[in-house]
């Protein structure tokens, strides 16, 4: 009877003190993207390109499936080394058609998916000059935008 009473209390004080277990209608729950990491490279390609990847990790102790809103994962953009904050090149939206792509990972597994190349000639145009320029890639799993930083690569003609 006393462990009865005791329960009872405890629940009566959760409940004035405003604890609840899920959120109420309208407010957002945890992001659908805690526990996955995602990095990103350039890396050169032949003599005028540049082979852009990015690798997921599922840092989860479950399975995730994650949604991508086009074919080819994401978008490239290219900034001035000189720390420009906007972007001096962005990749087409067309070189990546829409259309859902599933990435399916495992409770601790890593993939590493490959991205849409870019020519450099692309990127300088007939406006930038040769030189560096710091890479990111753009993309939108579950359809939350995210920008990961690529690294540097050097661009000529």
């Amino acid at each position: 009877m006393r462990k009865r009473a005791l329960a009872a209390l405890a629940l009566a004080s959760l409940a004035a003190s405003g604890c609840r277990t899920a959120p109420p209608a309208g407010e957002t729950g945890p992001s659908a993207l805690r526990g996955i990491d995602f990095r990103a490279a350039v890396a050169a390609e032949g003599d005028a390109g540049l082979a852009p990847t990015m690798t997921i990790v599922n840092r989860r102790a479950t399975p995730v499936l994650l949604s991508f809103p086009v074919t080819c994962y994401g978008i490239v953009r290219a900034y001035e080394k000189s720390g420009r904050t906007v972007p001096v090149w962005e990749q087409a939206r067309d070189a990546c058609p829409d259309g859902t792509v599933r990435v399916n990972l495992l409770a601790g597994e890593e993939k590493t998916v490959s991205l849409e190349s870019v020519e450099a000639s692309h990127v300088l145009g007939e406006d930038l000059p040769d030189g560096t320029y710091r890479f990111t890639v753009v993309v939108a799993p579950e359809g939350q935008v995210l920008e990961i930083e690529a690294g540097e690569e050097e661009l000529a003609r």
